[in-house]
């Protein structure tokens, strides 16, 4: 546990945060309103493990800041990032985040400060409290990040929560920023073009990988996201990827659960963005 704020010089949680994130060894997953801290960012995004993140905007800002590098990830062809709102062209000005707190309408505001690694093993590492993970967070700010080590149960609940907005937010996300500025098209693509993403080596497909604690499809990780070296070498790092949780401890039934999630998504019975669902018509999947 921190509390914050801590001497300007000082940054115990957002270190200890990094140091985590480099030690993961299956996956790294995080929800966040906005994190800017560049360190930390640079470690959660390494490209050495499967990485998903759900952030609430995506910001311009200046070259070689944190939030350049999350900007990035979301615009490129594949991204890991899924924006919830529209995207921001220019660096935030004083009144950017007045504007994003105060929205017309049922725009919703994803507040969360989540950090999740190794969902899967019995090393997960669940991270939530208030801070954002940012200068001002830790150096200015009355905030408090929780760190909670090896419980499997806490962990898959958390899992579900991020798949249900990851698989909710990232379609909208890449309709929205490919038409930025532009009428929406009024029909989903006719064609098969959009089935590339979930079939073996695709983004979507190394999602339901991770989702599913390595029950998903096989061989999902997309080239640009797999172990440097020889193939012999993949091979061997792929093979000593940790054994899910829910096998390991005979929790059971986390990847059934998500699975469910994920197919409510998918045949879009699950909540139209500008509606909210019956309190607890997610939350009651994951219990067992």
């Amino acid at each position: 546990m921190f509390f914050s704020p801590h001497r300007a010089s000082d940054r115990p949680d957002l270190d200890r945060l990094t140091a985590l994130a480099k030690s993961a060894t299956s996956s790294r997953l995080f929800m966040t309103f906005r994190m800017t801290d560049l360190t930390l960012i640079k470690a959660v995004l390494d490209e050495s493990l499967p990485v998903f993140g759900v952030a609430d905007r995506v910001y311009q800002g200046a070259d070689g800041s944190g939030d350049r590098a999350i900007f990035e990830d979301a615009h490129s062809a594949s991204p890991r990032v899924a924006a919830c709102n529209a995207p921001l062209d220019d660096e935030p000005d004083e009144n950017t985040l007045f504007k994003e707190i105060k929205r017309d309408g049922y725009n919703p505001l994803v507040h969360h400060k989540i950090l999740l690694f190794d969902w899967d093993t019995p090393q997960c590492v669940v991270v939530t409290g208030s801070a954002n993970y940012s200068a001002n967070s830790t150096a200015h700010n009355d905030e408090n990040s929780l760190i909670v080590h090896g419980d499997q149960r806490l962990a898959e609940e958390y899992v579900v929560e991020f798949c249900r907005l990851y698989t909710h937010w990232r379609p909208r996300w890449l309709r929205e920023r490919d038409q930025h500025g532009a009428p929406p098209p009024e029909h989903l693509a006719s064609d098969s073009s959009w089935t590339g993403a979930w079939a073996e080596g695709g983004r979507m497909a190394q999602f339901l990988d991770v989702a599913t604690g390595g029950q998903g499809v096989a061989g999902s990780a997309p080239a640009t996201h797999q172990t440097s070296g020889s193939p012999a070498a993949q091979s061997t790092a792929t093979s000593a990827r940790p054994q899910p949780a829910s096998t390991a401890a005979g929790t059971g039934g986390a990847g059934a659960r998500i699975q469910h999630v994920v197919v409510l998504m998918l045949s879009g019975t699950a909540q139209s963005h500008r509606t909210r669902p019956a309190r607890g018509s997610f939350y009651s999947l994951t219990r067992v």
